[in-house]
């Protein structure tokens, strides 16, 4: 493993399976992302205008380059169908070097 400050992974979560294969296949397709995997069954509970809610979603783990988090954020502002959608950022602190080759070759 390496240390690598380059990469982040990106979360948000889709109310829609089918709307998490669209922004995902966008994200690949755009070289935004080296790869986005789809975890389903989340169970999110959050207040939204004064009620407390709760659904099941799809997370997206969308594996990138930290500069490219402002287009990938775009792209999710316009394919997602909430009106806020969950986009978090987090650092990864070390990464599989073979790994880290790879994501550099897909994200050129």
């Amino acid at each position: 493993m390496e240390k690598n400050e380059n990469f982040c992974i990106v979360y948000c979560n889709c109310e829609s399976g089918e709307n998490a294969k669209i922004i995902a296949n966008e994200l690949v397709s755009d070289k935004l992302a080296a790869c986005v995997s789809i975890l389903s069954g989340t169970l999110s509970v959050f207040e939204w205008k004064g009620k407390v809610e709760s659904r099941q979603e799809f997370t997206l783990m969308i594996k990138t380059r930290k500069e490219l988090f402002d287009k990938i954020e775009e792209k999710i502002i316009e394919l997602h169908l909430d009106s806020v959608p969950e986009i978090i950022s987090l650092k990864i602190d070390k990464l599989h070097l073979p790994y880290a080759n790879w994501m550099d070759e897909e994200l050129k």
